[in-house]
């Protein structure tokens, strides 16, 4: 222990004579006396900077509208049509105004005589008197005594329509073979004659002129 406290003390005696040694080195060396005498260089201060220009800021912006919607546009109302009446078809009168005419034609009695048998076909018969119809026929031939023959229907055959009827002998020069004429009367009567022709007969005709 005495030792190691003997070491440490010589230590620190070498140290201190190291430090006594590096204070007492020449204060000056030529190059130190050198550095010392030259001038120091005059200080140039720099330039006074301009002062920045003063900012402006910038205007307050006005603030924008408040913005109003635009109302919503209105739904029109519905308009509900209402569809014009059905107007009744007038009934077509005869040439006394007051009658009623009979809309069936003469192709249509066939057609609904064709589909009945023979005793049908006399019930038939009985529905059609005293229907005023306004009907066209061709002339096939004039009689003495007033009897004009007329057709209705001459082609097929086996339908043919036709009736004798009556006019007054004043018009019997008036009416020519094939001619087409018009005529208003009430039925009378119908039947199957000869040859399957279905005749009509008829009372209170008058020729349309």
């Amino acid at each position: 222990m005495r030792k190691l406290r003997l070491s440490c003390l010589g230590l620190a005696a070498i140290l201190i004579l190291s430090l006594v040694a590096c204070g007492k080195a020449p204060a000056s060396t030529p190059e130190v006396r050198a550095l010392t005498a030259a001038p120091l260089p005059t200080y140039t201060p720099y330039p006074t900077l301009e002062p920045l220009p003063t900012y402006t800021p910038y205007p307050t912006l006005k603030p924008l509208p408040t913005y109003t919607p635009y109302p919503s546009p209105t739904a029109p109302p519905t308009v509900t049509q209402t569809p014009a009446p059905t107007e009744t078809p007038k009934p077509k009168l005869a040439l006394d105004g007051k009658t009623e005419l009979w809309d069936m034609t003469p192709a249509q009695v066939r057609a609904e005589w064709d589909k009945l048998t023979r005793v049908q076909q006399k019930e038939y018969a009985q529905t059609l008197v005293g229907k005023t119809v306004r009907w066209q026929a061709e002339v096939y031939d004039v009689y003495e005594g007033g009897s004009v023959r007329v057709y209705f229907e001459k082609e097929p055959k086996q339908d043919l329509i036709g009736a004798d009827i009556k006019v007054p002998k004043a018009d019997l020069l008036k009416l020519n073979k094939g001619q087409q004429i018009t005529f208003e009367a009430m039925v009378a009567g119908a039947e199957e004659g000869l040859l399957d022709i279905l005749e009509f007969q008829f009372r209170n005709l008058t020729i349309i002129w």
